[in-house]
Formats: structure tokens, sequence, C-alpha cells
């Protein structure tokens, strides 16, 4: 089965594995904050050569900072790094708004 968010498809098993990673820790506490805009960029969908114009950098830069990003999640794929912090992200917010007695 495969799961469709915001433009990018994953099957069901890597979701499973997103989810249990952010359980553990916040997937971004591991990442620069040049790391957390490309990959915030990446989410919105832009190619290494769109984020690279965005951001005034260099297309090799963009890449090297992808493949940190990949390392550092670990996932093999830029679209599971993306949805793995679009689910942490969502997860504070449920967390923050419990309701109080």
């Amino acid at each position: 089965m495969i799961v469709v968010s915001q433009g990018w498809t994953m099957p069901v098993s890597e979701r499973r594995e997103t989810v249990q990673t952010t359980r553990q820790r916040p997937p971004e506490a591991a990442l620069t904050s040049r790391e957390q805009d490309i990959i915030a960029l990446i989410d919105r969908g832009l190619s290494n050569k769109e984020i690279a114009r965005q951001l005034k950098i260099s297309l090799p830069t963009v890449k090297n900072h992808v493949h940190n990003i990949l390392e550092k999640l670990p996932v093999g794929r830029r679209g599971v790094a993306a949805a793995l912090l679009r689910e942490a992200a969502l997860a504070r917010a449920t967390t923050r708004r419990s309701p109080t007695p």
C-alpha cells in the first residue's frame, strides 16, 4: 500500500519506520538550521536546482546538505526525510494542544 501526503508517495512500511523513529527523538534536533531550511523546501516539492536558486547557494552545496540530512536521520530518500520531520512537527503540535481539565 502507498500513502500519498503533500505530493509525496511513501510505502506503508517506510511510513511505519518514520513513525517509530519520530518517537525516539525529534529528528530536526540533529539538523543544522540550513539543513532544516532545505528539508522544508524539499517538503514543498522543490528540486535541488530550485532550492539552490531560492537559497542563493550552489547546486553541489544543496546536494551535500541533502546527503547529510539523509545520513543524519537516517533514511534513504528525501521524501521520507521530509515526511519524518512533518510527522514530528504534527506530533509536537498535537501534544501541545492537550486539553486541560
